[in-house]
């Protein structure tokens, strides 16, 4: 027997971040809202996995310049291990939203946000409602002379001096 809290923890909000591909399927990345522990455990490690490259990056230069900045500046061992606790939970608290400032960087957008257990349900929901909106069809541009003689109009330079 399940119990309603149980369920209820077990449904996150993922953002699904679409990149449209003319003729294909689009590009989907699900991503989880809040807290990341593969964040907080392997920091570098989970940044290069998700594809986050400046991230990681930025991780790889801040953690060990802000301890030696801490050093030089007469921090005494203990404050220097609360500086690091604190920066590797502000990294854990902000990983999902640096990973989807990345993937906008790639030109991914926010196509929706959703509930799901898991990234397989977040996944198959963000594909349905994608394949559920409506596309708008651009109608094909009419050759401007065609144009110009129908309105009986002389053809107008795009730019005078």
């Amino acid at each position: 027997r399940v119990k309603l809290w149980e369920t209820a923890m077990a449904i996150r909000d993922w953002s699904i971040m679409i990149k449209e591909r003319p003729g294909h399927d689009p590009a989907l990345q699900a991503v989880p809202m809040g807290f990341s522990w593969g964040a907080l455990i392997f920091r570098e490690l989970w940044a290069l996995y998700r594809g986050a490259w400046y991230t990681a990056g930025l991780i790889i230069v801040l953690m060990p310049l802000v301890t030696l900045l801490a050093q030089i500046t007469g921090f005494d061992t203990l404050s220097v291990l609360i500086v690091q606790l604190a920066m590797v939970l502000g990294i854990a608290f902000a990983a999902n939203e640096l990973r989807l400032a990345e993937l906008s960087l790639r030109r991914y957008r926010l196509f929706t946000v959703l509930k799901a257990r898991d990234l397989d349900e977040a996944e198959a929901l963000g594909l349905i409602l994608w394949s559920r909106e409506p596309r708008a069809t651009a109608p094909a541009p009419a050759a401007p002379a065609q144009e110009v003689a129908a309105s009986g109009e002389q053809p107008r330079p795009l730019w005078t001096p």
